[in-house]
C-alpha cells in the first residue's frame, strides 16, 4: 500500500511495517497472463519485477 493512504493508521500503531527480503526463486517459471489489454497495474508491476529478477537468467520474454 502507498504510505500516504495508511499513514494515519501506521502512527496509530493499527497497522505496523512488514519488511521482507523478496528474492525470485530459484529455477523456471511461467508468467501466464491474458495480455497488456486491460491489464491490472499490479500484475505489470510483477511481471517487471519478475524480468529483472531474471535477468541473465532467463531467455528474454518476446515483445
Amino acid at each position: 500500500m502507498p504510505r500516504i493512504l495508511v499513514e494515519d493508521d501506521l502512527q496509530a500503531r493499527r497497522l505496523v511495517t512488514v519488511d521482507l527480503d523478496l528474492r525470485a526463486p530459484v529455477g523456471r517459471i511461467h508468467a501466464v497472463h491474458l495480455g497488456k489489454k486491460g491489464m491490472r497495474p499490479v500484475v505489470r508491476h510483477l511481471l517487471d519485477w519478475l524480468a529483472t529478477a531474471y535477468q541473465g537468467i532467463c531467455p528474454p520474454r518476446p515483445r
